[in-house]
């Protein structure tokens, strides 16, 4: 880093923290899932290196939540069956933004909390 220079290591799998191949292979690795999510109804997945947004959209927020989910669930059986870990829980939660003046016969029941445990 910088002038600095440390002693070689032997690096027996993966990358380095930091090591600007990381964003290359994991574009690489991660495409088969990016196209699944292309047939996905009503929602969308979108990653950035190891960090992802599911978005969904829909007239009620019961049917955005169950989209929401149902992305997230794909996305956990592909993470499981490529091999990666699952998605840690402390770092997902799910959003629901509905317009100020939104039709409250399009809304949909109030959700109270919708939390991923990762069981």
């Amino acid at each position: 880093m910088g002038s600095s220079l440390s002693e070689p290591c032997s690096i027996h799998n993966g990358t380095p923290q930091g090591s600007p191949l990381l964003p290359i292979l994991l574009g690489l690795y991660t495409a088969s899932l990016l196209d699944a999510a292309l047939r996905w109804t009503h929602c969308n997945l979108t990653l950035y290196v190891d960090d992802g947004a599911i978005f969904a959209i829909s007239k009620t927020t019961t049917a955005t939540t169950n989209s929401a989910i149902q992305g997230l669930e794909q996305t956990l059986r592909w993470l499981s069956h490529n091999g990666l870990a699952a998605a840690d829980p402390s770092k997902t939660e799910l959003m629901i933004f509905t317009p100020p003046r939104s039709n409250p016969n399009l809304v949909g029941s109030q959700i109270h909390g919708v939390r991923y445990t990762g069981d």
